[in-house]
């Protein structure tokens, strides 16, 4: 739920290691999310690059609606097309201003339509400040650098007003 420009968790379970990414998993959490809101309402799930085409599908099939990052290997192609092409290749299109891209299918291996939007942030110029005498070769500075220079490429069914 947003408040005050800040999201509050409104619902959250966990689940068995076993259990943790599994399509029995997501639908008990979604029946029990619907079991406690208001029927007249449809919310907008907003996932992180984690969940993956199952996820949005089962919160479609509820008639909700789902925002979620895309990030790695997934690739996306234009509808009716077969051009498939990485998600990073929408990188150099992004600016600070977002950028709708319209409505296209995501992953090659179990498609979904969706209409993608583009964003990156300008740079915050932060520095790494790990101590140079101790673990100054982990490799985690670097990994988190590249993650936040990265540009947000955002996948929705939201509809389009």
């Amino acid at each position: 739920v947003a408040l005050h420009g800040r999201s509050v968790t409104l619902y959250e379970k966990a689940f068995p290691l076993s259990e943790q990414c599994s399509k029995k998993a997501h639908d008990q959490f979604l029946a029990d999310l619907a079991s406690i809101l208001p029927s007249n309402t449809t919310p907008l799930i907003v996932s992180d690059a984690g969940f993956k085409v199952p996820w949005y599908k089962s919160v479609e099939k509820l008639g909700w609606y789902w925002l979620s990052r895309v990030r790695g290997k997934v690739q996306y192609a234009d509808l009716g097309a077969e051009n498939w092409k990485p998600i990073s290749n929408l990188h150099d299109m992004s600016s600070s201003h977002s950028k709708t891209l319209g409505y296209k299918r995501l992953t090659k291996s179990n498609p979904i339509s969706c209409q993608i939007l583009l964003y990156k942030s300008r740079s915050k110029g932060r520095k790494n400040q790990r101590s140079t005498r101790t673990h100054c070769h982990h490799p985690s500075p670097k990994i988190y650098s590249a993650s936040a220079k990265e540009p947000w490429v955002l996948a929705t069914n939201l509809p389009v007003e």
